[in-house]
């Protein structure tokens, strides 16, 4: 599962305030049976509203945030209902986390710079 940030279009942007929006995508070719891409697209859609807040909070902008299956789910008599759940949502938390720090340290990149361009003597912007 992978979690990617979207650049956003002009008109999301004259809407004014910072927003994560989430988008979702579950191929046949990695889970055949429609009742387990609705059963992922649900997970994944938890996951993300749990984590909006926060990735609110770091982002400096609005984003749109694409989440897709990247593996093929296993076959339905290999893994227990309840265990792939689970799994698929330790998945998806676990990629929003990264998400989230990325940003974060983006964040502090960004003023680290510009922090060191106010020091920086002779600074004509």
């Amino acid at each position: 599962m992978i979690a990617k940030p979207v650049a956003t279009t002009p008109a999301a942007a004259a809407q004014g305030g910072r927003r994560v929006r989430f988008g979702l995508t579950v191929g046949k070719r990695l889970a055949r049976r429609s009742m387990d891409r609705i059963l992922i697209k649900r997970i994944l859609r938890e996951a993300a509203r749990h984590s909006a807040p926060q990735l609110d909070a770091v982002a400096h902008a609005d984003m749109d945030v694409v989440l897709r299956l990247k593996a093929p789910l296993p076959a339905p008599d290999l893994l227990p209902r309840g265990q792939l759940k689970r799994a698929l949502r330790a998945d998806a938390d676990a990629v929003l986390k990264r998400l989230a720090e990325r940003l974060t340290g983006r964040a502090n990149e960004r003023a680290n710079e510009q922090t060191r361009d106010r020091a920086t003597p002779g600074n004509t912007k």
